[in-house]
């Protein structure tokens, strides 16, 4: 009994201090316009509002295919017939490995709303050195070559020329590095370099987990 009482003191504790730090930093820490949301579902749907919510996309826990467009309904992957969902499962179907894209057209969308970023969303055009140096992607062979192939793309100094990163991919296990996801991220290359590798212009477009071994998600 004694046992029991000082369990639910811990608890009641816990929310206590829940409650309190959370109007304490609505109240005191953030500006007077600003608002905390109170729960995550209120989070998600301010998230959702301005265009930052993502889709999840089940993945073959082997990395073979995404159960999407033509798999999309499939129950196990054709390639090595693993099944889609946990076995372990049996209230509700739970994905082995779900990938999480976040769209990034509404936020390439949102640059040209912004007066400020806007005017420099051509300035790869204009921007270019002409000594042969390299100073921006723009003056790269890759970048010019894209331009020869694709002409019509070209003729909109507007159309927006990405560069896609991503950290701790190890597609064929030569390095001895460790990793449980595997973000791929989108960088802007119309507006100037000084520009482009600031945190508030990398934009994250995917979260790709490892491979689940021996209760370890592990890259390959």
């Amino acid at each position: 009994m004694i046992m029991v009482v000082n369990i639910l003191y811990i608890i009641l504790t816990i929310l206590f201090l829940y409650v309190c730090c959370n109007s304490l930093m609505a109240e005191y820490l953030l500006p007077p316009s600003n608002i905390l949301p109170r729960t995550y579902r209120d989070l998600y749907a301010i998230m959702k509002d301005i265009g930052m919510e993502y889709q999840a996309i089940d993945a073959c826990p082997n990395d073979h295919i995404l159960y999407y467009k033509q798999y999309e309904f499939e129950t196990e992957c054709p390639e090595c017939h693993s099944s889609r969902y946990r076995t372990d499962q049996v209230t509700k179907k739970v994905s082995h490995k779900v990938l999480r894209y976040i769209p990034i057209i509404p936020r390439l969308q949102r640059l040209f709303r912004c007066e400020n970023l806007a005017q420099f969303m051509d300035y790869h055009a204009r921007g270019r050195s002409g000594d042969d140096i390299l100073r921006m992607p723009a003056d790269g062979f890759a970048f010019q070559d894209m331009e020869e192939k694709w002409p019509h793309f070209k003729e909109e100094p507007r159309n927006v020329r990405l560069s896609l990163a991503a950290d701790g991919v190890n597609p064929y296990a030569e390095m001895r590095s460790i990793y449980s996801v595997w973000p791929v991220f989108v960088i802007n290359n119309n507006i100037p370099p000084w520009m482009s590798i600031k945190r508030e212009h990398i934009m994250l477009a995917m979260i790709v987990p490892g491979i689940f071994y021996n209760n370890v998600f592990l890259t390959q």
